[in-house]
Protein backbone atom coordinates (compact mmCIF):
# COMPACT_ATOMS: atom_id res chain seq x y z
CA UNK A 1 0.00 0.00 0.00
CA UNK A 2 2.65 2.81 1.03
CA UNK A 3 4.91 1.56 -2.07
CA UNK A 4 1.28 1.92 -4.24
CA UNK A 5 0.88 5.83 -2.72
CA UNK A 6 4.68 6.71 -3.25
CA UNK A 7 4.67 5.70 -7.29
CA UNK A 8 1.20 7.81 -7.08
CA UNK A 9 2.74 10.90 -5.48
CA UNK A 10 5.94 10.44 -8.19
CA UNK A 11 3.74 10.02 -11.37
CA UNK A 12 1.80 13.65 -9.71
CA UNK A 13 5.02 14.84 -9.15
CA UNK A 14 6.02 14.54 -12.74
CA UNK A 15 3.08 15.33 -13.96
CA UNK A 16 3.12 18.69 -12.54
CA UNK A 17 6.70 19.30 -13.13
CA UNK A 18 5.83 18.58 -17.02
CA UNK A 19 3.22 21.01 -17.17
CA UNK A 20 5.19 23.38 -15.54
CA UNK A 21 7.73 23.01 -17.85
CA UNK A 22 4.86 23.51 -20.90
CA UNK A 23 3.20 26.51 -19.35
CA UNK A 24 6.66 28.18 -18.54
CA UNK A 25 7.71 28.17 -22.50
CA UNK A 26 6.07 31.41 -24.63
CA UNK A 27 5.61 29.16 -27.32
CA UNK A 28 3.30 27.22 -25.41
CA UNK A 29 1.35 30.24 -23.88
CA UNK A 30 0.92 31.62 -27.31
CA UNK A 31 -0.32 28.14 -28.89
CA UNK A 32 -2.86 27.94 -25.78
CA UNK A 33 -3.94 31.31 -26.63
CA UNK A 34 -4.76 30.90 -30.35
CA UNK A 35 -6.99 27.69 -29.27
CA UNK A 36 -8.85 29.73 -27.02
CA UNK A 37 -9.69 32.27 -29.96
CA UNK A 38 -10.09 29.88 -32.40
CA UNK A 39 -12.68 27.96 -29.81
CA UNK A 40 -14.20 31.30 -29.00
CA UNK A 41 -14.69 32.14 -32.57
CA UNK A 42 -15.83 29.46 -33.53
CA UNK A 43 -12.57 28.15 -35.92
CA UNK A 44 -12.62 24.88 -33.91
CA UNK A 45 -14.55 22.86 -31.78
CA UNK A 46 -13.46 22.24 -27.94
CA UNK A 47 -13.71 18.73 -28.28
CA UNK A 48 -10.18 19.85 -30.34
CA UNK A 49 -8.12 20.34 -27.22
CA UNK A 50 -9.88 19.34 -24.41
CA UNK A 51 -9.91 14.92 -24.26
CA UNK A 52 -13.80 14.82 -23.27
CA UNK A 53 -14.23 11.39 -23.64
CA UNK A 54 -11.01 10.63 -21.09
CA UNK A 55 -11.99 13.42 -18.43
CA UNK A 56 -16.18 13.46 -18.71
CA UNK A 57 -17.20 9.91 -18.70
CA UNK A 58 -19.55 8.30 -16.39
CA UNK A 59 -16.74 7.36 -14.31
CA UNK A 60 -14.57 10.32 -13.91
CA UNK A 61 -17.45 13.09 -14.27
CA UNK A 62 -17.05 15.32 -11.42
CA UNK A 63 -20.89 15.66 -11.48
CA UNK A 64 -22.13 12.20 -12.08
CA UNK A 65 -24.49 12.43 -9.33
CA UNK A 66 -24.73 15.95 -9.02
CA UNK A 67 -27.27 18.53 -9.76
CA UNK A 68 -25.07 19.90 -13.11
CA UNK A 69 -25.54 16.80 -14.24
CA UNK A 70 -29.61 16.65 -13.32
CA UNK A 71 -29.43 20.03 -14.91
CA UNK A 72 -28.22 18.32 -18.26
CA UNK A 73 -30.85 15.71 -18.31
CA UNK A 74 -33.67 18.85 -17.97
CA UNK A 75 -32.60 20.43 -20.67
CA UNK A 76 -32.28 17.45 -22.98
CA UNK A 77 -35.80 15.90 -21.11
CA UNK A 78 -37.07 19.56 -21.75
CA UNK A 79 -36.19 19.78 -25.37
CA UNK A 80 -37.46 16.33 -26.39
CA UNK A 81 -41.11 16.85 -25.34
CA UNK A 82 -40.83 20.57 -26.67
CA UNK A 83 -39.89 18.69 -30.05
CA UNK A 84 -42.82 16.34 -29.65
CA UNK A 85 -44.92 19.12 -28.99
CA UNK A 86 -43.82 20.72 -32.01
CA UNK A 87 -44.23 17.81 -33.93
CA UNK A 88 -48.02 17.22 -32.73
CA UNK A 89 -48.84 20.61 -33.88
CA UNK A 90 -47.31 20.10 -37.02
CA UNK A 91 -48.98 17.11 -37.76
CA UNK A 92 -52.38 18.56 -37.00
CA UNK A 93 -51.83 21.70 -39.20
CA UNK A 94 -51.04 19.29 -41.91
CA UNK A 95 -54.07 17.31 -41.43
CA UNK A 96 -52.12 14.34 -40.95
CA UNK A 97 -54.02 11.61 -38.77
CA UNK A 98 -51.92 11.30 -35.36
CA UNK A 99 -51.83 7.67 -33.29
CA UNK A 100 -52.82 7.81 -29.92
CA UNK A 101 -51.69 4.68 -29.19
CA UNK A 102 -48.19 5.71 -30.80
CA UNK A 103 -47.79 9.15 -29.54
CA UNK A 104 -48.92 7.84 -26.00
CA UNK A 105 -45.99 5.34 -25.94
CA UNK A 106 -43.25 8.45 -27.17
CA UNK A 107 -44.77 10.10 -24.62
CA UNK A 108 -44.48 7.87 -21.26
CA UNK A 109 -40.83 6.87 -22.83
CA UNK A 110 -38.53 7.20 -19.36
CA UNK A 111 -36.89 10.56 -19.56
CA UNK A 112 -32.84 10.66 -19.86
CA UNK A 113 -31.80 9.88 -16.23
CA UNK A 114 -28.41 7.73 -16.46
CA UNK A 115 -27.65 8.16 -20.20
CA UNK A 116 -23.87 8.82 -20.92
CA UNK A 117 -24.24 12.02 -22.57
CA UNK A 118 -22.65 12.65 -26.20
CA UNK A 119 -19.58 14.29 -26.63
CA UNK A 120 -21.48 17.63 -27.89
CA UNK A 121 -23.61 17.55 -25.17
CA UNK A 122 -21.01 17.90 -22.44
CA UNK A 123 -18.95 20.16 -24.75
CA UNK A 124 -21.97 22.59 -24.84
CA UNK A 125 -22.83 22.38 -21.20
CA UNK A 126 -19.55 22.62 -19.93
CA UNK A 127 -17.52 24.98 -23.14
CA UNK A 128 -18.71 28.32 -20.92
CA UNK A 129 -17.02 26.95 -17.96
CA UNK A 130 -13.86 25.83 -19.32
CA UNK A 131 -13.37 29.18 -21.33
CA UNK A 132 -14.17 31.09 -17.98
CA UNK A 133 -11.62 29.65 -16.54
CA UNK A 134 -9.30 29.96 -19.27
CA UNK A 135 -9.30 34.14 -19.57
Amino acid sequence: MKGEIAIAKRIESGLDKMMNSILECPASIDILKKWIDQVKLQEINLREIVDFDEYFNEENDPYSNSSKRKEIQKIINDKKKALLKEKQQLMKEQGIEIDKEKLEETANEEDVENESFSISIIEEFYKPEILKKLR
